[in-house]
């Protein structure tokens, strides 16, 4: 499931009775409305429809607008883990470093 619009979007897959969040972004212009909230909800509403029982998501452990906004949604820090690359792949790819994964469960009385 994709949600996007212009400064907004949000991605969501269902595997194995979890529905996953990914890719969410939302441009300062719209944050502090619920725009983010709205667009989780609707990711998680998309999940209860193919019948997942649980939602999960990964940030970065230093996107606090992120960390805020999950929280707030429930969800807590189930565990962190470290991308490791070589230097080459490095300079080609976006680092990724001590990403902490939420976990949340169940949710579906809260959508």
């Amino acid at each position: 499931m994709r949600l996007l619009r212009k400064g907004l979007r949000g991605y969501g897959t269902v595997e194995r009775g979890y529905v996953g969040v990914y890719d969410l972004h939302v441009e300062d212009a719209y944050r502090c409305r619920g725009v983010g909230t709205a667009i989780c909800r609707a990711i998680f509403r998309y999940g209860i429809r193919q019948n997942a029982k649980y939602a999960y998501l990964i940030v970065h452990n230093k996107n606090q607008n992120a960390i805020s906004l999950y929280s707030h949604m429930g969800f807590t820090t189930f565990y962190e883990y470290s991308f490791y690359c070589s230097p080459i792949l490095c300079i080609k790819l976006w680092m990724h470093k001590c990403l902490g994964s939420f976990i949340r469960q169940p949710f579906a009385s809260q959508c």
